[in-house]
């Protein structure tokens, strides 16, 4: 076997086991990282339109609560995180706030972070976010609203759910059909 062969073999060989090395690594971080959060992502199903909301209280960055036991008005909760899909679908959200602020309609677009508040920050000096934000802050919180996907979105009355959506990007039907639930005419 030539001294070129061999070198061209070992260098294959220190890379393959390279790889194999921070292959290992990266699943092993992930799976002590998955086992460790307590977060259930074994359910199957989606919160589901006839359910009641479940009972939460959220903060926001202020320290102002929400319960949504206490919310009387039509509202979509808007689960979100700091993901490329949620940063697209903002304006939707904030433009939709605005429109049914200023209409004075009856209710109400609330934002439900689920990646902490660091990365809220971070998230917030790149897009705008005009919608109020709360934080989901606990497993608990996490795991009673059964999140799966961002964004997720719950429209709840009389804190009945009515709908239920879920990106990534919300087709523009489904803007069109969120907008009318509030009583906005799509332009």
């Amino acid at each position: 076997m030539s001294a070129h062969k061999l070198k061209k073999d070992s260098v294959i060989t220190i890379v393959q086991i390279a790889i194999f090395i921070t292959a290992t690594v990266v699943f092993t971080y992930r799976y002590i990282a998955y086992r460790n959060s307590n977060i259930d992502i074994s359910h199957t199903e989606l919160l589901e339109v006839g359910d009641s909301i479940p009972r939460i209280t959220f903060q926001d960055e202020r320290g102002n609560s929400l319960n949504t036991s206490t919310i009387e008005d039509q509202v979509a909760y808007v689960i979100f995180g700091n993901c490329g899909t949620c940063e697209r679908e903002i304006p939707f959200w904030n433009d939709l706030y605005m429109k049914i602020k200023s209409h004075q309609l009856n209710g109400k677009i609330i934002g439900l972070w689920v990646s902490g508040k660091d990365h809220y920050n971070e998230f917030i000096a790149l897009q705008s976010v005009e919608i109020p934000v709360y934080f989901v802050d606990t497993i608990t919180k996490y795991n009673k609203l059964r999140v799966k996907f961002l964004t997720q979105i719950y429209v709840v009355d009389e804190g009945i759910i009515k709908a239920v959506y879920v990106n990534p990007s919300i087709a523009k039907d489904t803007k069109t059909e969120i907008m009318s639930i509030f009583g906005i005419e799509p332009q």
